[in-house]
């Protein structure tokens, strides 16, 4: 499975090489500048990518985690992927904005909680630095939720993953930063060089 959908990541164009924007480097969310950046939101577009990686994340969730739960997806990149899986398995689902409301109802959380079970997925398209999942995981803790996994389609952090396990957080993922980076060797996304540089970033994180 983790090959089958580096290989889907790949072929989408997803992972895209600096060569192919304006910038000698493309520059990640937490300030890292690297050769190449892996965009899961370009998936989206592609019916036969999206439906493969939703029912990846489908099987995943309801092999590994159980059934009393309720799925949360990170704004932005993570409500897609949720949606899909709760929709799926029937299951009651939130998601957590990017920034609080200033109108209405405000808050960070939207959808019902009267609905939530007390153990929650987070759900969210790609694990690389941990930021934003421990943000969500704070967030749901503060209206007691508990997190008892994540789930996401790739991991290119190596540490964070392992991080959030010692917390007792299962991290299920579909594919790796090992299988991402060799599909883009193999199809030329990254030469190398760039291979041994993000090899680099990935396991540092």
């Amino acid at each position: 499975m983790k090959d089958k959908i580096a290989e889907i990541l790949i072929k989408s164009g997803c992972y895209v090489n600096s060569k192919k924007t304006d910038d000698n480097l493309i520059k990640t969310p937490n300030g890292d500048k690297v050769n190449a950046y892996l965009s899961c939101r370009l998936a989206i577009s592609n019916a036969k990518a999206r439906e493969e990686i939703e029912k990846g994340l489908t099987k995943l969730v309801e092999e590994k985690f159980d059934s009393n739960i309720i799925i949360v997806g990170m704004a932005t990149a993570g409500i897609t992927w949720a949606h899909a899986i709760a929709k799926s398995l029937k299951l009651p689902m939130l998601y957590i904005r990017s920034s609080e409301k200033t109108y209405g109802l405000k808050g960070l959380i939207e959808g019902n909680l009267k609905y939530a079970s007390r153990n929650a997925i987070i759900v969210d398209d790609v694990l690389y630095t941990g930021n934003t999942i421990n943000r969500g995981i704070e967030i749901l803790r503060n209206v007691g939720i508990n997190t008892v996994g994540v789930a996401c389609i790739a991991t290119l952090g190596k540490k964070v993953a392992e991080n959030l396990e010692d917390k007792n957080i299962e991290v299920a993922n579909l594919t790796n930063y090992k299988n991402i980076l060799k599909e883009a060797l193999d199809n030329n996304i990254v030469d190398e060089k760039e291979y041994e540089n993000l090899k680099k970033i990935y396991e540092g994180k």
